[in-house]
């Protein structure tokens, strides 16, 4: 099978992120997200720590907070796709494990 179903999601994801993506802020969280990107703050609880680390790393690269956002989205999704495609291998191999 390969690589297969890891690009067929990379593309079903990537897809589905630049036809629904918001320009501007929107009315959840993305404003709040994006000032803690610009200036390091505390987003509410939870607060995730590894999303605002992985903005303001990439808002030193790109230098928008809103394209940054975008990118660690797109990036999300491509990590997504491989935990799927991951997950879906490794309950085929379980099953044929079950089944034997």
């Amino acid at each position: 099978m390969g690589a297969f179903p890891f690009v067929l999601s990379a593309i079903a994801f990537s897809l589905y992120i630049l036809l629904n993506r918001h320009h501007g802020l929107g009315f959840f969280d993305a404003s709040e997200y994006s000032t803690q990107i610009q200036d390091w703050g505390i987003a509410h609880a939870p607060g995730y720590p590894l999303y605002t680390m992985l903005s303001k790393l990439a808002n030193l690269v790109v230098g928008d907070p809103f394209t940054a956002q975008f990118v660690v989205s797109f990036v999300s999704a491509f990590v997504a796709a491989g935990f799927l495609v991951l997950a879906f291998r490794e309950a085929r191999n379980y099953d044929r494990r079950a089944a034997v």
